[in-house]
């Protein structure tokens, strides 16, 4: 490099998490100018700077026009020649993707333990038939120190009651498309009618099926999934019955429902939804149990 080379430490993910957007495409475009005020990059941390096959489309464009690449790992300059420098490269494209991998799922892991074990509302927009409501100072301390509050789900007292005759409906046997037109023909806001902020994209002028559909199946998951044993316990008692409700479709189901004396019933604080059904009243389909 000249004596008066510009050493640039590129960190692609710390760029993003500072919010400074554009820095590495202005790198880039100042390497691709003739009059450019250095011929060479240093990295100081390639598995950082380079993530999957960055590194294979990023390196031909900057040798193409006489930049050259220095990496400490491989011992100086990155020769564009040298096969054993492409694949110590492409290695710390394949950490960068395997770390980033990593902290997603237990990120992911992390949020649905929470979800499933906690009442704090965990960021985003509240579903229909909820509210944000203020839970106290945020767990985290730091957070707490800013001024953060947490946030817990409440039944908003204008939604709630559609939700509940949503299920009331689909028990009743209505499939999906029914249950919208009534819906909209009692004149009951749509969510992006409800919200027109946050919902610019979307139709407000009425129901649609996709949208029944999406409330039915935002049921709340227990806590503690089932046990394989529990489930092959459960698959014995009801017998035929399991087999009838994976082979119906959506807008069976609801009747199938009705004639297995299925009640659903939807407790707002807990944010459970719970069945209970009398095998009674489908004898023949029951090997044992009522």
């Amino acid at each position: 490099m000249r004596a008066g080379g510009v050493r640039l430490l590129q960190r692609r993910h710390c760029l993003r998490l500072q919010r400074l957007p554009g820095r590495s495409e202005r790198a880039l475009r100042a390497g691709l100018r003739p009059a450019r005020s250095f011929d060479g990059i240093v990295v100081g941390e390639p598995q950082r700077a380079f993530y999957g096959n960055l590194f294979g489309l990023t390196f031909p464009l900057l040798t193409h026009h006489g930049v050259t690449l220095w990496v400490p790992e491989v011992g100086g300059q990155v020769d564009p020649d040298s096969e054993a420098h492409e694949i110590g490269m492409g290695l710390f494209g394949g950490m960068a993707k395997g770390e980033r991998n990593r902290v997603k799922t237990r990120t992911k892991t992390s949020m649905h333990e929470l979800a499933a074990t906690t009442d704090r509302h965990l960021g985003g927009r509240p579903p229909y038939g909820y509210a944000l409501a203020d839970a106290g100072p945020h767990p985290n301390r730091s957070k707490a120190a800013a001024g953060q509050r947490a946030h817990r789900l409440e039944p908003d007292p204008v939604t709630a009651p559609h939700v509940g005759r949503i299920f009331d409906l689909y028990v009743a046997g209505d499939g999906f498309r029914a249950i919208a037109q009534r819906l909209t023909d009692d004149g009951i806001p749509s969510p992006s009618a409800y919200d027109p902020a946050r919902n610019t994209h979307r139709d407000p002028r009425g129901w649609s099926h996709g949208t029944v559909r999406a409330e039915i199946a935002a049921v709340a998951r227990p806590a503690r999934p089932f046990t394989a044993r529990e489930i092959a316990a459960l698959i014995e008692e009801l017998g035929g019955i399991a087999s009838a409700l994976a082979e119906a479709t959506d807008d069976e189901r609801g009747a199938l429902y009705t004639t297995m004396g299925l009640r659903l019933e939807f407790q707002p604080q807990a944010q459970v939804v719970s069945a209970t059904a009398d095998l009674s009243r489908v004898a023949g389909r029951v090997r044992r149990g009522t």
